[in-house]
Parts: C-alpha cells; sequence; structure tokens
C-alpha cells in the first residue's frame, strides 16, 4: 500500500512539473494537511464495536442484558498533499489524500484512499466527493459517518463545472458505478456497461455563507437469468443541500434525498443489497423506493465553545420482496458541545441515539456517547 501511494504521488507531481506547455512557473504552491484525532466510544448497547453509527445495524429485537462496549482509535487520523501550479494553460492541481480507516471495526488501521484527483480549470479527474454529495453540508460533529439519510460518498469520476449565472455554478459528472442488488433464483448479477451520471446545480449568496445545491443521477442496475441473459432497470434519485446563516456564526445545514434504486448512495443502508430485489415471480428487478432527509443546527455559545443538534431518518417504501425482519425505517439524533481554544485544536463530546424499524413493526433503540480530540496540521 505505501509503495503503491508513493508511487501515485511521484507520477502526479511528475505531470505537474511537465503539464506547461510554456515555461511558466510563476506560482507553485505544496503542502501538506491533515490531523491527528483520537475518538473514544461507549455504546450502551452492543453495536460490534463499530465507529460508524448506523441505526440500520442495531439489532431487532431488543437484546437483553445490553453488554455495553468501549474502545477508542485514533485511525480516523488523515494526511493529504496538495500541490497546485499557475502553468501557461491555467491553473494546474492535484490532491493526494490517505487516513487509516479501513475497516470499521478494530483498534488498528491500513492507509486507504480518500481522494486522488487532478483538476484544470473546471474539470476534475479522479476520486472525489460525489457530485451527489456537498461536504459543506456536513454538521459539525463527532461521529465519523453522521445521519443516516447523507448521501456521503466518494467516487472515481470525470466532471466538469462551469459558472451558471452570477452565483451560480453547474456540474456535470460520469461516476464509477456500484450497484447493491438482492438476487435469488437463478439471477446472477452483470457487469455495468454505463456510468452514474449526475448533473448539479450550486447557487451562494452572502458572501459565500450560504448555499444551495440540486442534484439529479440517473444510474443502471444490470442482472441476468436464464430466460433472459441481458437485462437492466434504471434507478434515478434528487438530492437539496444547503446551508444557511442564522444570528451571528449559527446556521443550519441540511439535506433531503429521494429515488429509486440509490440505496447504495446512502449511507443508513448503503451495502444492505436494497438498490433492487429481484422478484422471482416476474422475473425481473424491483428498485426499491428510499428517502429521507436530515436537518442540524449549530450554535456558537462563545469564541471558544460551540453545540450542533442534529436529526435524520431513512424510509423506504412497502414492497412485498422486502421480508419481515428487513429493515422498514431508521431514525438518527445526535447533540454534541466542542471546546475550540485555537483554530486548530478541538475536543468533543457527543450523544448519539438510534432507532431500527422492521418490515413487521418491531423496533429496537441503541444509544452511545463518544468523544473526539483533533489536531490539525
Amino acid at each position: 500500500m505505501k509503495t503503491r501511494l508513493l508511487s501515485f504521488a511521484a507520477i502526479a507531481l511528475t505531470f505537474l512539473s511537465t503539464v506547461s506547455g510554456q515555461e511558466q512557473d510563476t506560482e507553485k504552491a505544496f503542502k501538506v494537511y491533515g490531523f491527528i484525532k483520537l475518538n473514544a466510544t461507549y455504546d450502551f448497547r452492543d453495536l460490534g464495536g463499530s465507529d460508524l453509527f448506523k441505526p440500520s445495524s442495531i439489532p431487532v429485537p431488543q437484546v437483553d442484558p445490553r453488554n455495553p462496549d468501549f474502545f477508542m482509535s485514533a485511525k480516523q487520523s488523515r494526511v493529504g498533499l496538495e500541490f497546485k501550479k499557475e502553468t501557461g494553460i491555467g491553473n494546474v492541481k492535484a490532491v493526494l489524500e490517505v487516513d487509516f480507516h479501513d475497516t470499521a471495526t478494530g483498534i488498528g488501521g491500513l492507509a486507504r484512499i480518500r481522494h486522488a484527483y487532478l483538476q484544470w480549470k473546471g474539470l476534475t479527474v479522479g476520486q472525489t466527493w460525489s457530485t451527489f454529495y456537498d461536504i459543506q453540508a456536513r454538521p459539525h460533529i463527532v461521529d465519523f459517518e453522521g445521519a443516516n439519510s447523507s448521501t456521503l460518498n466518494r467516487a472515481p469520476m470525470i466532471r466538469y463545472e462551469f459558472a451558471a449565472g452570477a452565483t451560480g455554478t453547474m456540474a456535470l459528472a460520469i461516476e464509477n458505478p456500484t450497484e447493491q442488488i438482492t438476487l435469488t433464483g437463478d439471477a446472477q448479477g452483470e457487469n455495468l456497461n454505463m456510468p452514474d451520471i449526475i448533473a448539479a446545480y450550486k447557487v451562494r449568496w452572502n458572501q459565500d455563507k450560504d448555499f444551495l445545491k440540486f442534484a439529479a443521477l440517473v444510474r443502471q442496475l444490470r442482472f441476468s437469468t436464464v430466460e433472459d441473459p441481458t437485462n437492466d432497470e434504471t434507478g434515478w434519485g434528487v438530492m437539496i443541500s444547503g446551508k444557511l446563516a442564522t444570528f451571528k456564526k449559527d446556521n443550519i445545514k441540511f439535506q433531503a434525498v429521494g429515488g429509486q434504486g440509490i440505496a447504495r448512495y446512502i449511507e443508513g443502508v448503503r451495502g444492505l443489497g436494497y438498490d433492487g430485489i429481484f422478484n422471482e415471480t416476474t422475473n425481473n428487478l424491483e428498485t426499491l423506493g428510499i428517502y429521507g432527509g436530515f436537518i442540524s443546527y449549530q450554535i456558537f455559545w462563545g469564541p471558544k465553545w460551540n453545540s450542533s443538534l442534529v436529526v435524520g431518518t431513512t424510509r423506504l417504501k412497502d414492497n412485498e420482496l422486502l421480508a419481515e425482519n428487513d429493515l422498514k425505517d431508521s431514525d438518527y439524533g445526535s447533540l454534541n458541545l466542542f471546546y475550540e481554544p485555537i483554530k486548530s485544536l478541538s475536543f468533543g463530546l457527543e450523544y448519539l441515539h438510534g432507532k431500527r424499524k422492521n418490515v413487521d413493526g418491531n423496533s429496537a433503540t441503541a444509544t452511545r456517547v463518544q468523544m473526539g480530540a483533533m489536531l490539525k496540521f
């Protein structure tokens, strides 16, 4: 892993050093950034030692005794390299960022790529935040993943952004396709031969402190059966997110999302095979409808103290193919307090509560308290 990361960095920097068609190296900037973070967690109900608080993973029915769990880890720490250069064909930028969060459980970690991309003018090529997400709408929290309905996701992509009006930006992207479907009988998954296609529009105001972002995606889901060796269904989704200033530095952040066959984009149901379920009666794939959202309010008690309250929910539309013990909906809530003596140093304490409800109506809850200490550089 280390050898591959160093090789990638060397290739990226070599490219940037030669990309200029003219010898105009008037401005060049190289920086190392990142943070060291310790996360300590106390689960009042055993969630398997995972540092991802996903209500969808809560065992149903409720298990007693609760069997609480405490664990700590520094694997969320990350480091990044950023290179900018003014060339004869314009500004060129490269970013390579890694953390050590290869798995959600265990205290150790291996390096993994978070971001690895090149930018030139409005073109982005590589892996970074999905166009169906906006990092500026992420609440200020200790929890590593955030609300269950968040579309937090990084993907390999080709994206082009351009101005749309005085304060707006339009983005068009093709992103790496990954389907998560549930197949039974003789149905089998097939190679995807189309990328996910995403368009987004973002408008800013109030000196770029406030924004709204609208995004839409279309994607392919492929499978085959003995009777029909080539078959596919179309998934689609829409999303709106934003940030609104309220009083002084206080702010509201939010996101709403909905669609068919887009579960792999939604944090709380990713990995459950809920993009679609194969119907053996009709010999077809039924995409699952899903919708949800979150809202957060951040209040600044003073120059060094602030808190955020976050509530979120994820809902699946009724479908007879879902089993009685399958997830039907989940709820998420968190409340925290941060002490930030300087801009680069923060200490946070957070309370989280989640609820899972199954198709048969049975439900269970879980509660967590976690602390985070982080120093940025």
